[in-house]
């Protein structure tokens, strides 16, 4: 391609250390007005070239109309305006920039030019939040792509502690979260709470974000400050493809909570029998206990899950007892009136307690068939 009036400003500014915007080449011997079209093909002026650089001062009188266009889409109306010597860096009330309003559009071209002439792609609103955070919250696959490839910070902190790439996974958004790790994003940068991208897209029951993320690498171990990982916060939220895809990567299922609470114990609470399922096939301990002494199989007992009571007999869980009283999971089931999961429990060899005699107080547990005595270790 031929060079033009543009690319020997730039040359120019790069040279001298002077905006590319604020130049103008001015034909030796006409009226200071009279500048040179940027696009102009230097081979087709007159020759030989005789011309004045002119250096303008920045005007601040076109900044909105700058942010205006930018927003719209204008490209042409764009360029006249930063070739006005207006900054490409002002911002309004609320600290949006053009390169911002670009990104949130999606407008590419208009990026790609601010991008040229020096605008700060850096440069947040008064909320903290930067061009990156928003085309990664928008899912502008293209912008995220333009800006990466122009070295902007992957890795800056909005509010609460929020990277691009967290906030790509707290939308669901895998395209960009893909490009932010194709830019080498700490996926280990946690938010003032301790929650890194991962324990976000768990809890918020985005699947093929959480997959996308322990494919490239996302510790499944870290814990938030309550001591929760990505496949306790998708457990206790009943997301089961989530569960699945933390358990094809391999995550701890018998990692606790500070008070002890396993992923099989808030599944087993809540009543996600999918979930208890998936765990269990994950070689998850059945028989884990609280730091109360409460199990996965008293708390379905208590809540009347039939089915998880079950599948949880099946893994050997019951000899356990309560917290409170040392009642079993039977008993536990009576107690709160379901009949239900009193039956199941009886089926795999749960047995009543003497009311009348002055044998011990306990029943005995699911001890009495092979299966539901074995007792998983947890590292089983």
């Amino acid at each position: 391609a031929q060079s033009c009036v543009l690319q020997l400003l730039r040359e120019l500014a790069a040279e001298l250390g002077v905006p590319v915007y604020t130049q103008r080449l001015v034909p030796t011997g006409v009226a200071s007005t009279a500048t040179l079209d940027l696009e102009a093909v230097l081979a087709d002026l007159p020759q030989p070239l005789d011309f004045t650089l002119v250096v303008l001062s920045i005007n601040t009188e076109m900044g909105r109309s700058l942010l205006f266009f930018s927003e719209r889409g204008d490209m042409k109306k764009v360029v006249a305006a930063i070739f006005s010597a207006t900054d490409p860096d002002y911002s309004d009330a609320q600290g949006r920039t053009a390169t911002w309003f670009a990104s949130a559009r999606g407008h590419l071209d208009i990026l790609s030019f601010l991008l040229e002439v020096r605008a700060d792609a850096n440069k947040a609103k008064s909320d903290g939040i930067a061009p990156l955070h928003t085309a990664a919250a928008r899912c502008r696959v293209r912008v995220l792509r333009l800006l990466c490839a122009a070295g902007v910070e992957m890795d800056v902190a909005a509010p609460g502690g929020r990277t691009p790439v967290f906030m790509a996974a707290a939308a669901g958004h895998p395209k960009s979260v893909r490009v932010l790790c194709d830019a080498r994003a700490d996926l280990g940068v946690a938010s003032d709470d301790g929650w890194t991208p991962l324990m976000r897209a768990a809890a918020s029951g985005h699947a093929e974000v959480a997959a996308l993320l322990c494919e490239v690498g996302a510790d499944t171990t870290r814990v938030s400050r309550e001591g929760c990982t990505a496949l306790f916060a998708a457990s206790a939220r009943g997301h089961a493809e989530v569960v699945a895809a933390l358990c094809a990567a391999r995550a701890d299922p018998d990692r606790a909570t500070h008070d002890g609470s396993t992923p099989l114990f808030a599944a087993s609470v809540q009543g996600y029998l999918p979930i208890v399922q998936c765990l269990c096939d994950a070689a998850a301990d059945a028989n884990c206990t609280k730091a109360d002494g409460a199990t996965p199989l008293i708390m379905a007992a208590s809540s009347g899950h039939a089915e998880i009571a079950r599948r949880l007999c099946a893994e050997g869980a019951g000899r356990q007892r309560g917290p409170q009283d040392g009642s079993s999971a039977l008993e536990v089931a009576v107690r709160h009136g379901h009949e239900t999961v009193a039956a199941v429990l009886r089926e795999v060899g749960f047995k009543d307690r003497p009311e009348k005699q002055g044998a011990s107080r306990h029943s005995e547990g699911a001890g009495a068939g092979p299966t539901a005595a074995r007792a998983r270790d947890p590292g089983e």
